[in-house]
């Protein structure tokens, strides 16, 4: 979602009476200090330097007084720097018949961390994680971590009732992004050496690279037959499974109830979008493996366990 700012607001010349309360000047000095912030930070979005405009944003969001435009441009703000660039899709709209789901939703991912050999896919895994190779959280991305608060201050937004159909939309996609990226990094430490035997002390993170299509997923799966490099019976339903608390929704949950609820509200707000509608919908039917024609319920999504994710990621080295 691109966000353009309106002309900021000239304000007319106070009179000042002899009764005049500072509490005035108060009020118009805050609210153009958020003005210039805004448009300091609209600046360093056109320009994608994503780390100075949240830097100009996090001092003007808060959840108290919750204004919708800092809140959208912050989203931005960091989907940008997670590296997702929503018009890479619309480029590859209508989508061909034999392309997979997953894949044409993966184009949605632009990093300055990713690789491609012979089509196979992949991310660093450093930068996914945020881990250096020792394990600590200091690498100078973490592309997880900037899709999670994305996520949450677009989630903020529609549970303060302020969320516009687009916002829905751009939720959708940034958890669409984060399913791809946590199923990929899940992948990779299963299929990483060092993480399987010894003390965390030993372990080395992020030396295998993230799976971001099916080709890269169906490389891993079928390495034992070709480099010996990985093997794929290392990977595990248990690979999948979050820690999260008794009746609280996984990460995989989120995201695809996030995809879901983005379906519905460019079917309501969008009747004519059938190509980006189908997209969202085929990338999520491919993830819950859903045929077409079947509903897609919050209840049907409440039941995908990590052994679903599980069944996907040997669908996708299946290329299915």
């Amino acid at each position: 979602m691109n966000i353009r700012l309106v002309p900021a607001v000239v304000f007319a010349a106070l009179v000042v009476s002899a009764c005049s309360n500072d509490s005035a000047f108060e009020g118009i000095s805050e609210k153009s200090g958020r003005d210039a912030r805004v448009v300091d930070a609209q600046a360093s979005l056109d320009g994608r330097n994503y780390d100075a405009a949240i830097d100009d944003l996090e001092l003007i969001y808060t959840t108290t007084a919750l204004d919708a435009e800092v809140s959208r441009m912050l989203a931005s703000a960091y989907m940008g720097r997670a590296g997702i660039d929503f018009t890479l899709l619309m480029k590859q709209l209508p989508a061909q018949s034999s392309d997979h789901p997953f894949d044409v939703m993966a184009e949605i991912i632009s990093s300055p961390y990713e690789t491609i050999d012979d089509g196979e896919l992949y991310l660093l895994g450093n930068a996914v994680d945020g881990k250096t190779e020792k394990g600590e959280d200091t690498f100078e991305a973490d592309l997880l971590e900037d899709l999670s608060t994305a996520k949450h201050i677009l989630t903020v937004l529609d549970e303060s009732g302020l969320a516009t159909a687009d916002d829905l939309v751009q939720l959708g996609f940034a958890s669409a992004a984060h399913f791809i990226l946590h199923i990929g990094n899940q992948t990779a430490i299963a299929l990483n050496p060092t993480m399987r035997f010894g003390s965390p002390d030993t372990w080395q993170y992020g030396i295998v690279p993230v799976p971001i299509n099916t080709k890269a997923y169906r490389y891993y799966k079928t390495s034992m037959t070709t480099d010996w490099k990985y093997n794929w019976a290392f990977v595990s339903p248990s690979h999948f499974k979050d820690d999260t608390a008794a009746g609280s929704r996984s990460s995989f949950q989120e995201d695809l109830e996030n995809v879901r609820l983005a379906v519905r509200a460019v079917s309501q707000a969008y009747p004519g979008a059938s190509d980006l509608r189908n997209t969202m919908e085929a990338f999520l039917r491919s993830a819950l493996g859903v045929e077409p024609g079947e509903d897609i319920t919050e209840d049907l999504i409440l039941e995908y366990s990590s052994s679903g994710v599980y069944s996907f990621a040997n669908r996708l080295g299946e290329g299915r």
